[in-house]
């Protein structure tokens, strides 16, 4: 039987939740969501992860994609015909990674470095996330396509929601997964340990997605120091969380 996982992101009460959107997810990994997440965070420094935006991060995840799941170069041409960005915004990124020591320029192509291959290994093993050593020119391989489902995530947050950056694209696709597997109330210590932010960092983070009406924040009644969140988000962006993450269903690894 298919287990239906809620995207209703309406407060209301954990036995009415499934009155709102529903999306079937039978074949959606989240492990590797959980996972890829993890490292996310660890690969964009974690607590610094605002100081990239979420225009930087989609194109971050997307060569990461293309560098260690499908072992392909990028190029400006590629990550401009991806995501749309103006070439001179995707060139400053590559020459800025190159500059960094973490991006070898062949011609109209980039590579990772060995320094950025090493620094990935050790991403995904504090992740722990699956991956293998391999004697090329790309030296790790990953057969998961959540760094591609991440960028898409993101890239849909800046359809639908402009103004918020990558830190901010983080913890609502976190609320959104806990909300689909976990039975619990949602609280902001949950969200805490599982995202792995600082408490003043996440804080900050749910009082700006609150005031701008995307997550509903209510006291625990068995804790008043503690805060129960839920999403809040426009029905159209919800809608199309629905469509990502069902066309991830049927065709994720």
């Amino acid at each position: 039987m298919r287990k239906l996982l809620n995207l209703s992101t309406k407060p209301c009460d954990k036995k009415l939740k499934h009155s709102g959107l529903m999306t079937t997810t039978n074949n959606f990994d989240f492990t590797q969501l959980y996972q890829f997440l993890n490292v996310v965070t660890i690969a964009f420094n974690a607590q610094q992860i605002s100081k990239s935006s979420r225009r930087y991060s989609v194109l971050k995840s997307l060569t990461h994609d293309y560098w260690f799941r499908l072992n392909q170069p990028v190029s400006v041409t590629i990550l401009v015909a991806e995501t749309s960005e103006p070439s001179d915004f995707v060139l400053r990124l590559l020459r800025k990674g190159a500059e960094k020591g973490l991006y070898l320029k062949r011609g109209t192509e980039y590579l990772p470095s060995f320094k950025l291959a090493s620094a990935m290994a050790n991403y995904f093993q504090q992740g722990a996330a699956p991956f293998t050593l391999q004697p090329n020119r790309f030296l790790i391989k990953t057969n998961s396509r959540t760094w591609r489902f991440i960028a898409d995530f993101m890239s849909l947050v800046g359809n639908y929601c402009p103004a918020e950056n990558a830190t901010h694209s983080a913890v609502i696709i976190w609320l959104m997964m806990l909300e689909m597997t976990h039975d619990d109330p949602l609280t902001a210590t949950l969200l805490t340990e599982k995202a792995g932010f600082s408490k003043s960092t996440l804080s900050n983070i749910v009082d700006h997605l609150h005031s701008v009406g995307y997550i509903d924040r209510q006291h625990d009644p068995f804790d008043e120091r503690n805060h129960i969140l839920s999403l809040t988000l426009p029905d159209d962006f919800r809608a199309a969380v629905h469509n990502l993450f069902s066309r991830y269903s049927s065709t994720c690894d």
